[in-house]
């Protein structure tokens, strides 16, 4: 049977590990197939198992690795692509004005619907950011947003929503039965862990979670760091790690498919971004009942509940040691925090961020736009 909605959904970043991917693909995984299809663009493919599970659901996904190095003859390539498939959505996802590139594509190619999704509240090339907004204003015609941070970054005083950064809540879950496991396989007995999960980039700024570990190790016995992920800065963190002599307290875990696991294993989790458009892997730390620690670079709205903490990075080192001591000396009911911050956790659910985007890209391809009443409007299903 023939789906009612051909979308293009095009990644302007690596489809691999990291947030704007994760969106993506579980919305996809969640999504109707007999009511959307979506189809995939994206400059790179980092994780084949990505491409893999979008050809084996009957989608297709497009490797066009020139935009940066050739954009006209990317801008060439998504046009004649756009035609020959007639989508009747283009739902472009970034981290600035660039999008125009894909947006005024879409235009050009003729489909009627152009979203640009605003993932970021901060950009590595601001000039471009701005220079493009006239193109970008002329090509988009719906935006959407992770957050408000991120869609007044992008959109300025235009109307935009807020699409929740959907996960599957209830796989977050503390276990005990996974912390046992995870940390008997890293032999750590007593040890008081201290995590983060993401991409080793100047964003996640490892460098910090590294030197504030460092003093921390000063302060508190018996402490580890734990850091999930890899990325061009892993190397770099490596060798930092060995220079400040406590390499034998760092645990590089590399990429991992069990994040809700190792999640389980930690005591308390460090966020401390230079800038996020939201920040998933703080939603999910939060919801295993740990508390963390971010940076007030983080939006608020990433709060779950009552066990998150937002610090200055232009704070010394001794605040965050000393905020990080007091939250060890807590008690902290790990199993509980689920069902006592349910609404919050809930709304935030993959199956509700899902359903809303089914109803908005039938509402816009039925030309019956969903009303925008306030400048900006959150999920709240």
């Amino acid at each position: 049977m023939e789906t009612e909605v051909k979308v293009l959904t095009i990644c302007t970043v690596e489809m691999g590990r990291n947030g704007i991917s994760t969106f993506i693909m579980n919305c996809f995984q969640t999504i109707h197939k007999n009511i959307v299809r979506m189809d995939f663009v994206a400059p790179a493919i980092g994780d084949s198992s990505i491409s893999d599970f979008i050809k084996d659901m009957g989608s297709d996904i497009y490797e066009l690795n020139m935009r940066n190095r050739n954009p006209y003859r990317y801008f060439v390539k998504l046009v004649h692509l756009i035609r020959k498939k007639n989508y009747d959505i283009v739902h472009v996802h970034g981290n600035s004005r660039t999008v125009a590139v894909e947006l005024l594509a879409a235009k050009t190619a003729g489909c009627r619907v152009r979203i640009a999704h605003s993932h970021n509240t901060n950009c590595n090339h601001y000039t471009a950011h701005a220079l493009l907004r006239p193109v970008f204003e002329i090509s988009c015609t719906h935006r959407f947003a992770c957050g408000r941070e991120a869609g007044i970054w992008m959109f300025k005083k235009n109307d935009f929503l807020i699409i929740n950064n959907g996960i599957r809540t209830e796989n977050f879950i503390f276990s005990r039965k996974d912390r046992a496991s995870v940390r008997n396989s890293l032999q750590l007995t007593d040890e008081f862990v201290i995590g983060h999960i993401g991409l080793f980039n100047e964003q996640k700024n490892h460098e910090f979670i590294i030197r504030v570990f460092a003093s921390c190790l000063k302060e508190i016995e018996n402490c580890k760091l734990l850091l999930v992920g890899n990325g061009r800065n892993y190397a770099v963190m490596k060798e930092k790690a060995r220079k400040l002599k406590i390499e034998d307290k760092v645990i590089f875990y590399g990429q991992s498919d069990e994040v809700t696991k190792l999640l389980s294993a930690m005591d308390l989790f460090l966020f401390p971004s230079k800038f996020e458009g939201f920040g998933i892997a703080l939603m999910e730390a939060q919801i295993t009942g740990m508390p963390c620690i971010a940076s007030n670079a983080v939006p608020e709205s990433t709060a779950m509940g009552d066990r998150v903490y937002y610090l200055g990075l232009d704070e010394s080192t001794d605040k965050w040691v000393e905020m990080i001591r007091r939250l060890k000396a807590e008690k902290w009911v790990r199993e509980s925090f689920y069902q006592e911050n349910n609404a919050r956790i809930r709304s935030f659910d993959i199956l509700n961020t899902a359903e809303y985007l089914e109803k908005l890209y039938l509402s816009f391809v039925r030309k019956r736009d969903l009303c925008v009443t306030e400048k900006i409007f959150n999920l709240s299903l």
